[in-house]
């Protein structure tokens, strides 16, 4: 919706909006005086494709979603109840994405003393020898839990790599450096998961040897600097995937798909 556009329907939505809670919805909040207190209210709302990418994590989605909100009362000068959420603190995160992994009072757990302390997902860092804050996917390939599910993830690299590819003269898709990275990302990232699962003890499916083979292909073209069309081609004639990339990463998104029977 274009910039006009939105403010003309604001402006349909501001004569309908009389209660004086709504204050002529001058800003994103509303205020209700209750029994001599004064409670703001905001609710923003997310949409895939839109405000996240389909299949992102969804610890991250939410944390960005409670982020939103809040963040919204924090312009209002509000002073929250919950001292779990700290307005300086969110507004560094603002500024700084990843430097918090928490956001509120559900990712607090209470250690031996009784005492909350922040509920972060970590994995071990060889190259500085110590724990560092991660995603939930990383967690699972370090071998701890599972994909809140295959499909999502697997889908997530498929349209990575189609948004990779322009089309041609003649319509078709063309492998460009960007999309063969991201393939390449979806096939280590399979691997990595395979291995966290057998870490676990969990059962997978077998890989579909054209995968396995399409990643070697892929990680080869990588490592000699093959230019993406040459990997393409590889793709095709070593491998099998008679639409190249784009066929090869619909069976690595299915490879992914396949875990969520694991």
């Amino acid at each position: 919706m274009s910039i006009s556009r939105e403010l003309a329907f604001i402006e349909a939505l501001r004569a309908m909006a009389t209660h004086p809670a709504a204050r002529a919805l001058a800003d994103d909040c509303a205020v209700l005086e209750i029994g001599g207190e004064t409670l703001v209210l905001t609710h923003d709302t997310m949409v895939e494709s839109v405000h996240f990418l389909p299949g992102q994590d969804l610890e991250d989605v939410g944390w960005k979603l409670v982020a939103t909100n809040v963040s919204d009362l924090a312009a209002k000068g509000v002073l929250l109840a919950n001292p779990l959420l700290d307005f300086d603190d969110l507004l560094f995160v603002k500024r700084v994405p990843g430097s918090f992994t928490h956001m509120s009072d559900q990712y607090y757990v209470q250690n031996s003393k009784g005492e909350l302390v922040p509920k972060q997902r970590t994995v071990w860092d060889p190259e500085t020898q110590t724990n560092r804050p991660c995603s939930h996917l990383e967690m699972v390939e370090s071998g701890q839990g599972r994909l809140y599910s295959g499909e999502a993830t697997g889908n997530a690299y498929r349209n990575k790599v189609a948004d990779s590819m322009p089309p041609g003269p003649d319509g078709t898709p063309q492998p460009t450096l960007d999309a063969i990275t991201q393939a390449r990302k979806g096939g280590e990232s399979l691997s990595k998961v395979r291995e966290g699962y057998g870490k676990q003890g969990i059962a997978t499916p077998p890989l579909d040897p054209k995968v396995a083979q399409g990643m070697k292909i892929v990680e080869q073209g990588a490592k000699m600097g093959w230019d993406p069309q040459t990997t393409d081609a590889a793709l095709r004639s070593q491998a099998g995937f008679k639409g190249g990339l784009a066929d090869y990463t619909n069976a690595l998104a299915d490879g992914f798909k396949q875990l969520d029977k694991a």
